[in-house]
C-alpha cells in the first residue's frame, strides 16, 4: 500500500502526544490499520519548514477522545456523525522532528 496525503480536521495534543481522530467506518481508518506510518509537513512564511515523522498507535483511552472533542468541537465537519460513528484516536509515537532552513537541515530531534 502506498502512503497518501490526507487532510485531517481532528487533531489535538494529549499528554504530550499529537493525536488524530478518524472515523472507524472510513477508508482512512482501514488504511491506517495496514500502514501506521505518518508524516506531517508545514512551511513557515519565511520559507523554513518542519517535518514530523512517526508511527500511529490507536488508543482506547476515553480521556484522549474527550480531549479531541473538546479541542476540535468547532473544527470537525459534521460533529454529530463524528460522535455517532465511534471515532478512533491515534497517537503519534516514536518519531523524529526535522527543521529545515533555506540551506538544508538545521536540526533534528526525537519525539
Amino acid at each position: 500500500m502506498r502512503p497518501r496525503v490526507r487532510p485531517m480536521d481532528g487533531v489535538c495534543e494529549y499528554k504530550g502526544n499529537l493525536c488524530f481522530s478518524v472515523l472507524k467506518d472510513s477508508e482512512l481508518y482501514q488504511d491506517l490499520l495496514m500502514n501506521r506510518h505518518a508524516e506531517i509537513s508545514a512551511m513557515h512564511p519565511d520559507k523554513t519548514w518542519i517535518s514530523i515523522r512517526g508511527d500511529l498507535e490507536e488508543t482506547s483511552d476515553p480521556d484522549a477522545l474527550s480531549a479531541m472533542l473538546q479541542t476540535c468541537r468547532n473544527n470537525i465537519d459534521n460533529m454529530h456523525r463524528f460522535c455517532d460513528a465511534a471515532p478512533a484516536i491515534f497517537l503519534l509515537k516514536n518519531g523524529t522532528v526535522r527543521h529545515f532552513g533555506n540551506t538544508g537541515l538545521r536540526r533534528e530531534s526525537s519525539l
